[in-house]
């Protein structure tokens, strides 16, 4: 998260935003489970921006909402893959840096599924070279930030200095 949004943020998780926060969830996690591709790509986007307005607090109650979301967008990943909605997989993809950014916390459990599909996604000659480097560039973003991270660190605390 970048300082810029951690105001807005600040705004979403505070006063009567936050009890929208699971209904929002809910509904966005339908979403990403919708037959229609189109729904697909929206609630993608809508759970782009929730989760870049979730409080990095890995005990809140929004963290639960947003590890909740996390099977629901890799599997809106794949069907585009496997529909050839490389544009789609796109956005799907920058849900997860933002996961990993800002909510690292609620990948806990997910991340042999995430690596083992940004992999398969990687390894596939018949997907673009800019869906392919993107999977990639995912599973480097999560070495990146899993060097400073450890399930270990007090809640919320990513160690900046290796």
């Amino acid at each position: 998260m970048t300082h810029a949004a951690a105001p807005h943020a600040a705004q979403m998780t505070a006063g009567p935003n936050a009890a929208h926060f699971a209904t929002l969830g809910g509904l966005f996690n339908n979403g990403l489970g919708d037959a229609s591709a189109k729904v697909r790509l929206s609630a993608l986007r809508a759970t782009l921006a929730l989760v870049s307005n979730a409080s990095g607090d890995a005990s809140g109650p929004e963290m639960a909402i947003v590890r909740g979301l996390v099977p629901g967008v890799l599997a809106a990943a794949r069907r585009a893959v496997a529909a050839g909605e490389e544009d789609h997989a796109g956005v799907a993809y920058e849900v997860l840096d933002e996961l990993i950014e800002s909510t690292p916390a609620a990948l806990a459990g997910k991340v042999p599924e995430l690596v083992a599909f940004c992999v398969e996604v990687a390894s596939s000659p018949s997907l673009g070279t800019t869906t392919r480097r993107r999977a990639l560039d995912v599973v480097a973003f999560l070495g990146a930030i899993s060097l400073h991270w450890s399930p270990y660190d007090p809640v919320g605390v990513v160690n900046a200095v290796p």
